[in-house]
C-alpha cells in the first residue's frame, strides 16, 4: 500500500515464493490493460476475504499500515489525489474518527486470518507530542516520559493493532557496544578485576527491539519470556530473521 510504485516491497518482488499485490487509492492498470474495478480499502478487504477461503501462503505481510491509513483518509475525504497539509488542516474530529474506523475495518480481516502468519509494517510516530501539537494519542499510561514512538496510526488504532499482535518489534540502527572485563596492573601484568564495562566499538549495526521501553513500543507475548532480550544486534537482515525466529520458538540467542 505504499504510495510510491517502486516502494520497498519491490526489492523482494522477484524472490521465489513471493507474490506482490499492490493497493492504491486509485484503480491500477491490470495485465490485460484494463483498470481494476476494486481498489483502495475495498480491494484490501476483498483480498483478505479471498485468503480466508483459499490461502496458499505461509506469511502475509502488509506494507505499510501507515499508507493504508492515508488511503482510508483519501476515501473519507472523497479525494482522488495524494494528501497534502491543507487536507489534514481542513479535517475535523469526525473525519479522523471515520478514518480510524475505516482503517480498523480494513485490517481486522487480516488479524482474523488463522491459516498463516501475518506481519504488519508501519512507519513510526511520536504518540506523546509536545503540548500544542495535534495529538490526543498518548497510547500507554505507565512509565511513559517525553516522546513515545509506536506505529504511525491514530492513537486508538495504534493501541488496537498492538493489542492484536503477539510480537511487536522496532528495527533501528545504532552503535554496537561490547561488554569487557576491566583490567588492572598486578604483579607487573594486566589482570582481570571481576568488574565489567560496556564500551562503544565505533561500528554501527542493525538492532531489533523486543521489549517495552519508556520511549519505544515493543513486546513479545512469549511462552518463554526469560529468553527475550531487550534488543539484539544482527549483521544482516537474514541474521536478524534467524535470531527472531529462535526467540519466537523460545530459544535463547547468543
Amino acid at each position: 500500500a505504499e504510495p510510491d510504485e517502486t516502494g520497498g516491497a519491490m526489492s523482494v518482488s522477484k524472490m521465489e515464493g513471493v507474490h506482490l499485490v499492490r493497493i492504491s487509492h486509485k484503480p491500477l492498470r491490470q495485465a490485460d490493460g484494463t483498470l481494476e474495478k476494486h481498489f483502495g480499502t475495498q480491494k484490501a478487504v476483498m483480498l483478505a476475504q479471498e485468503l480466508q477461503i483459499n490461502n496458499p501462503f505461509k506469511t502475509i505481510v502488509f506494507d505499510t499500515v501507515t499508507s493504508l491509513q492515508e488511503i482510508a483518509f483519501i476515501e473519507v475525504l472523497g479525494s482522488t489525489g495524494v494528501l497534502d497539509m491543507k487536507s489534514f488542516g481542513m479535517a475535523g474530529d469526525a473525519t479522523y474518527q471515520q478514518r480510524a474506523e475505516k482503517t480498523r475495518s480494513t485490517l481486522r480481516p487480516y488479524l482474523d486470518l488463522t491459516t498463516s502468519h501475518v506481519v504488519f509494517l508501519a512507519q513510526e510516530k511520536d504518540h506523546n507530542p509536545v503540548v500544542g501539537d495535534r495529538g490526543k494519542s498518548k497510547i500507554l499510561q505507565t512509565m511513559q516520559q517525553q516522546s513515545f514512538f509506536a506505529a504511525d496510526l491514530g492513537g486508538t488504532n495504534a493501541k488496537w493493532l498492538q493489542d492484536g499482535c503477539g510480537y511487536i518489534v522496532q528495527i533501528y540502527e545504532d552503535e554496537i557496544y561490547e561488554t569487557k572485563e576491566i583490567l588492572a596492573p598486578k604483579n607487573g601484568k594486566l589482570q582481570g578485576t571481576g568488574q565489567y564495562e560496556t564500551i562503544g566499538t565505533g561500528k554501527r549495526g542493525r538492532h531489533l527491539r523486543c521489549l517495552y521501553h519508556p520511549n519505544f513500543a515493543g513486546g513479545f507475548r512469549s511462552p518463554v519470556p526469560e529468553v527475550v532480550p531487550e534488543f539484539f544486534t544482527a549483521d544482516t537482515p537474514w541474521d536478524m530473521y534467524v535470531k527472531l525466529m529462535k526467540l519466537v520458538k523460545g530459544i535463547a540467542i547468543k
